[in-house]
């Protein structure tokens, strides 16, 4: 059953690209402390409606409501890095955009957790495609919205890597923050994961 007070609350939700129907009658709420993951093949509608949920996209029907004072981190499905600048001024950049400031040490700190240390000053260009993707992915261990909208985290992550993020998002949860997911890789959780099929 629903809570009384959910972060989000996504009622009779409407998409329809190209003359096709994505998702129809579409309701859900996400509630504090959770871990939702949206399924589906690709092209279903699972990025449209994580854009939606960030309110990145507004083509579509019904009602998103958050809850007053409740604010996201979206993480979209391709790295949003810059290949000419470095991997701290990357992540500075980031952080920027979400007008979160941190300390030097904290962001040292966030590098190390995803495997980045020794590389930022770095150019990534210069960088694999698992390494260009934990840039983003060194946010979630840093001052950051309550409300985590991850689309495809684990792409191009290694095993340890993985492990990594569901030991993060575990924690995350824990504290009492939510996570919104999409993923075509099972994610090791100890939290109960509850799934919409798109």
């Amino acid at each position: 059953m629903p809570g009384t007070n959910p972060v989000v609350n996504a009622q009779s939700l409407f998409c329809e690209r190209g003359e096709r129907v994505l998702f129809e009658d579409l309701s859900f709420v996400v509630e504090a402390g959770e871990v939702l993951q949206i399924e589906g093949p690709n092209g279903s509608g699972k990025t449209t409606l994580l854009r939606a949920l960030a309110g990145l996209f507004a083509d579509y029907e019904g009602q998103i409501v958050w809850r007053a004072g409740a604010r996201c981190l979206f993480m979209g499905h391709k790295p949003a890095v810059r290949d000419t600048l470095t991997v701290i001024e990357n992540l500075r950049w980031l952080l920027e955009l979400a007008e979160i400031r941190c300390e030097d040490s904290a962001i040292a700190t966030a590098l190390a957790a995803t495997g980045l240390a020794g590389y930022e000053d770095t150019l990534a260009a210069e960088l694999s495609a698992g390494q260009t993707r934990r840039i983003g992915l060194a946010r979630l261990y840093l001052p950051a919205p309550g409300v985590w909208l991850l689309d495809e985290p684990l792409a191009a992550i290694d095993h340890a890597g993985v492990a990594r993020i569901g030991r993060r998002v575990d924690a995350h949860v824990r504290e009492g923050g939510s996570v919104v997911l999409t993923t075509h890789q099972p994610i090791p959780l100890e939290a109960e994961v509850r799934r919409i099929v798109l």
